[in-house]
């Protein structure tokens, strides 16, 4: 690949395709000699801040930010890696569902990203399947820093509403650490089934109660594509448990 990106800056290149927008900006892919790039636009105020954190990250299962600048009519634009599938969310789209050791593999690979984050007190905070990027079959990488934080000294941070453990569903802080994992879990799941498992983490929503209370026959009559998760279910109820004292954590945390 070339590594010599003067060609961002001098705006020498041309726009092949629209690939998306997402809560922070739009993402195009452009080719320069026969490398494929992204080039994801965003608000001038959030792209300095989503770049500083992108590229004090190295690991190979996180996006890379190969560069940035400003760009008129107040955005950002920065350089990103390309990857070839898509988001993860228009490839459960595509095909319905992951099959079951991709998807592992795909949850093994976000926990060694979100470990090296939060060896470094970052949170992600909004890790969902639009956010996680596929090369391969292989190997997926964690993008979308836009909404990253720092933790503080408690590994708190802001709650962040409807995708976090229930444990977070009241007051205005929760742990980012917790939250990452859940979210990371909940993602696993998602892959399995093909479709977000429950609306929201508490025993007032059906699914997630029949989920909580060990009942898949119940969730498979609630929907057939519960099935696909039928083998991994006993694993799914440890790391998606209610109770957080219980909640299995990942022995790369242990």
């Amino acid at each position: 690949m070339n590594t010599n990106f003067s060609w961002f800056f001098d705006e020498d290149y041309v726009e092949e395709a629209y690939l998306g927008r997402g809560g922070f900006g739009s993402v195009y892919r452009v080719n320069v000699g026969g490398d494929a790039f992204a080039i994801k636009q965003v608000h001038a105020r959030n792209g300095p801040t989503e770049r500083w954190y992108q590229q004090r990250l190295d690991h190979p299962n996180i996006l890379k930010c190969l560069a940035g600048k400003k760009a008129p009519a107040g955005q950002y634009d920065l350089l990103l890696e390309y990857a070839p599938f898509g988001s993860l969310q228009s490839v459960i789209e595509a095909y319905g569902y992951v099959e079951r050791w991709t998807a592992y593999g795909f949850y093994r690979q976000l926990l060694s990203a979100l470990k090296h984050m939060h060896e470094k007190d970052f949170c992600h905070w909004d890790l969902h399947p639009k956010n996680i990027l596929v090369f391969s079959t292989k190997l997926i990488k964690l993008g979308d820093f836009g909404c990253t934080c720092t933790m503080g000294t408690d590994f708190e941070v802001l709650r962040s509403g409807h995708r976090g453990p229930p444990e977070a569903s009241d007051g205005l802080w929760e742990d980012g650490i917790q939250l990452d994992l859940w979210c990371a879990a909940f993602v696993y799941l998602r892959c399995l089934i093909g479709k977000r498992p429950w609306e929201k983490a508490s025993m007032g929503c059906p699914e997630y109660a029949a989920f909580q209370r060990d009942n898949l026959h119940a969730l498979i009559a609630m929907d057939q594509r519960w099935k696909l998760a039928s083998a991994d279910f006993r694993f799914l109820r440890r790391i998606l448990h209610h109770d957080p004292k219980q909640r299995l954590v990942p022995s790369c945390y242990s």
